[in-house]
């Protein structure tokens, strides 16, 4: 598999991550990195990253991570 290709469609498919400003970095067989430079828009009323945020930058790695093994899937809950 192009990884480096995969990446590039990831980066450009995804409208939401896009948005939110999540960009993968590193895809290989099984794996992936994401990063995201924290804006203000980010921040929960305490000054904290909000965990939605967070846990959307997780989605967006284990999708990424599960695409460089050839298959496509949804995650419906936090656990693994």
């Amino acid at each position: 598999m192009d990884f480096e290709k995969l990446l590039e469609e990831r980066n450009r498919s995804n409208p939401f991550a896009q948005y939110v400003g999540v960009v993968i970095t590193k895809i290989e067989e099984g794996y992936a990195e994401a990063s995201l430079e924290i804006r203000e828009e980010h921040l929960n009323p305490v000054g904290y990253v909000h965990g939605g945020v967070l846990y959307t930058m997780a989605d967006v790695v284990v999708g990424s991570a599960n695409a460089s093994l050839g298959t496509h899937g949804v995650t419906v809950d936090g656990e693994y």
